[in-house]
């Protein structure tokens, strides 16, 4: 089955009906989106002894309906937090920065990378000067969303002894009252940006939905991706994207092809191989960079 033109859409669960089996339903949207608005950053800072370092403490305070969990508990623990340490007059060893960002939800069009527009703004255009100094983000996202009989941290790899032992083993660390039973699952987490099909996408998983789109829709989709009218929009310019690998007509053709029984598929096991080791270089290229980004990290961490 292939959708042309068919439109995503966001409904909450009050203004959902119960339904059972297939519906024919009329969408109204009316809607209003605009470009070139403002949203703001909320920043706060607690001077620590020294200023050459500080650690930032955020969520986002833009919401999709409500946002009770997504992210206003977020908020709320970010401003507790800062309360508690100016009403208990402490101070930190480094500085400590409170930071609630806008546009996490989505804050450009036309651009690969539509959400955590607010933050990626924060720290490329409002404060360059945070990289390097800058040792750690804690970032609340869905913090009291009870999902199941555990609670989890993410970070990058090198940060999970840390995390385990903060979390589960120092002296101080609160443990979980009346949820999580499970306690705090710290090993082999990594940081969602943000969700799962983000991941997939930056590894060229676009090429998957050739399947179930129509090649006048994918190639709209290309040309808002890589189209020349989007060479200058946010984000491009910055070696931040990724290189899709020519697959589509392959995988349409698996596709087809998907109940055929003893058929001969080299010709498409060929298009994937090649794309494979394309992929696999720049994957190298971008790893070796990474690697050389924890070194120079591991270094300033003495």
């Amino acid at each position: 089955m292939r959708f042309s033109g068919a439109p995503p859409f966001s409904v909450s669960g009050r203004a959902s009906p119960p339904v059972n089996g297939p519906v024919t339903a009329t969408l109204v949207v009316d809607n209003e989106v605009s470009e070139d608005g403002t949203t703001y950053n909320i920043m706060g800072r607690i001077p620590g002894r020294s200023s050459d370092y500080q650690i930032i403490v955020g969520g986002h305070y833009d919401v999709h309906f409500t946002g009770f969990q997504d992210d206003n508990c977020a908020v709320g623990l970010v401003l507790a937090m800062a309360k508690a340490m100016i009403d208990s007059g402490y101070q930190p060893e480094n500085d400590i920065v409170f930071c609630l960002h806008g546009a996490e939800e989505w804050g450009s069009s036309y651009t690969q990378y539509d959400w955590t527009v607010g933050a990626w703004e924060m720290i490329n255009h409002v404060h360059p000067e945070w990289v390097g100094k800058t040792l750690a983000f804690l970032n609340f996202e869905l913090p009291a969303y009870e999902f199941s009989t555990y609670t989890s941290t993410y970070s990058a790899p090198e940060m999970y002894a840390m995390l385990d032992y903060f979390a589960n083993e120092y002296p101080y660390s609160p443990d979980p009252e009346g949820c999580f039973p499970d306690g705090v699952l710290t090993d082999g987490y990594q940081t969602y940006t943000y969700v799962d099909e983000y991941a997939w996408t930056v590894n060229n998983v676009l090429e998957w939905y050739a399947m179930y789109f129509s090649p006048e829709v994918i190639a709209i989709q290309d040309d808002m991706l890589w189209g020349a009218d989007n060479q200058d929009n946010l984000y491009w310019g910055t070696d931040i994207g990724f290189t899709k690998a020519d697959v589509d007509a392959a995988t349409r053709s698996l596709f087809v092809r998907y109940e055929e029984d003893g058929g001969d598929f080299s010709q498409e096991i060929a298009v994937y191989q090649a794309a494979i080791q394309a992929q696999t270089q720049i994957l190298a290229d971008l790893g070796a960079k990474e690697t050389q980004a924890m070194l120079d990290l591991s270094a300033l961490l003495g």
